[in-house]
């Protein structure tokens, strides 16, 4: 029963790492987009601040890497099927956490 649960438990919590990954994916699509159409309201480069922002082509491609990362975060969580699933779901999502976290530091 508790093998069960555990694995109910796992699925369930990867469903939602999956429609989180979604959410991040869309939010990323609405920005590149913004960013493609209204490039002036973004800061390409201005001082302090990311190497991201140094010029629109970098900004698009570490966009691009990070949908892809996100991408497999959904592939992951939704249609990979092994015995090692949940650890790694729980490992993109630590990962993908720690550049959050990463990405909200001051320079």
């Amino acid at each position: 029963m508790t093998k069960e649960l555990r694995s109910r438990t796992s699925r369930i919590l990867g469903y939602l790492w999956g429609g989180a990954c979604l959410a991040l994916l869309v939010i990323v699509g609405e920005d590149l987009h913004s960013c493609l159409t209204k490039p002036e309201a973004y800061p390409f480069g201005a001082e302090n601040v990311s190497i991201v922002y140094r010029d629109l082509p970098t900004y698009v491609g570490v966009s691009a890497l990070l949908a892809l990362w996100l991408v497999m975060g959904i592939t992951l969580a939704f249609f990979v099927r092994h015995r090692r699933q949940g650890s790694l779901t729980l490992f993109h999502a630590l990962i993908t956490l720690a550049m959050l976290l990463v990405s909200a530091l001051p320079e």
